[in-house]
């Protein structure tokens, strides 16, 4: 990332404060009346302009104050997300008394404890177990027309199961069934299943063939929720309806409609990238319109070598330092307690 001029460091810094606060866009006399040492209106104007012109800030209409753009907010994360770790800031005190073979009631408490904490959507993915990794995917057809999968994983051998009703011949299903394994041996049932969406069924290669990739990919959806063995705990969507939020009615339905589909969720939240553990999206970088008014923020844990995943959905202006800190200080604090937890 660009790195600013320190003196519009701290005006970017106290601006995205300042809106994260009041939710109000941000004019140069009251930063003016914020910095740390004395300047003038016209000089802060002078340097709103030139973060407006380098995408960090916007002005939404003439005359109005200034308001971060998601690469203002990211700098901002990025560039101050160490210096606030470091100051005092209230620690978080989780409390699991006991030994437990319940791991669902402490992570349910824990969604629970992060929406409380933030005033935020909270998430918590359950570590999920190994997943199954595939070997073989085998394709054949019955009067050249019924086509049927079996599926070779490192655990089990699925029944064969009828993909779809289509003419083809021996040597197009072997052609399909060389090129599918290539792309998708050893894989994860995840991985491979995602690997299929973001090609979307590989139709360049196999424009004639789509079809039966396509409804693989469809057989493929079923054996991986019909393994599932990860939860989901959803607290604090009220949290979506208080003042801090400003959303249009149908925005608010959408993601409503959006936090009930598990699934979604949790690959919209594993499909976040990851630095150290943390990662973060905010307003347009998320793929979803539905949380383009939102920033999605996530952090992994692990509990006896098992992976899982906090997150917190808030508006944009949320508070991102208090965010972080609170999702790490829980990983941690999930990380000391994995004794106490039986799984």
């Amino acid at each position: 990332m660009m790195k600013l001029k320190n003196r519009r460091d701290e005006i970017l810094k106290n601006l995205v404060t300042e809106y994260i606060k009041t939710g109000q866009p941000v004019g140069s006399t009251r930063i003016a009346e914020k910095f740390h040492s004395p300047i003038s209106s016209a000089t802060v104007r002078n340097e709103m302009t030139e973060l407006e012109k380098l995408g960090y800030i916007y002005q939404p209409h003439i005359s109005a104050g200034r308001i971060p753009t998601s690469k203002g907010y990211r700098f901002f994360i990025e560039t101050f997300l160490k210096e606030k770790k470091e100051k005092a800031i209230k620690k978080i005190e989780l409390s699991i008394s006991g030994k437990t073979k319940d791991l669902n009631s402490v992570l349910e408490k824990v969604s629970k404890f992060m929406s409380q904490s933030t005033k935020e959507i909270a998430l918590v993915l359950s570590p999920e177990t190994e997943d199954e990794h595939i070997k073989y995917i085998h394709f054949f057809a019955i009067n050249n027309q019924n086509v049927y999968t079996v599926l070779v994983t490192d655990t089990y051998t699925s029944e064969a199961a009828p993909i779809v009703k289509t003419k083809t011949s021996t040597n197009e299903l072997i052609l399909i069934e060389h090129f599918i394994n290539d792309k998708l041996s050893n894989l994860s049932l995840k991985q491979a299943s995602r690997l299929l969406r973001k090609t979307k069924f590989f139709s360049e290669e196999f424009r004639q063939e789509n079809v039966i990739i396509k409804t693989f990919y469809q057989f493929l959806e079923k054996e991986i929720r019909k393994n599932a063995t990860r939860e989901i705990y959803i607290k604090g969507i009220a949290n979506l309806l208080s003042a801090r939020i400003t959303l249009a009615e149908k925005k608010v339905e959408l993601l409503l409609k959006m936090l009930e589909e598990k699934r979604l969720i949790e690959d919209i939240i594993e499909d976040v990238p990851l630095k150290d553990n943390l990662g973060y999206l905010i307003g347009k970088e998320n793929k979803l319109p539905q949380l383009w008014d939102c920033s999605l923020i996530t952090v992994k844990y692990t509990i006896k070598e098992m992976e899982g995943m906090l997150a917190l959905i808030g508006p944009t202006r949320m508070d991102y330092i208090k965010g972080i800190h609170v999702l790490e200080q829980i990983a941690d604090s999930l990380e000391e307690f994995a004794d106490k937890i039986m799984t």
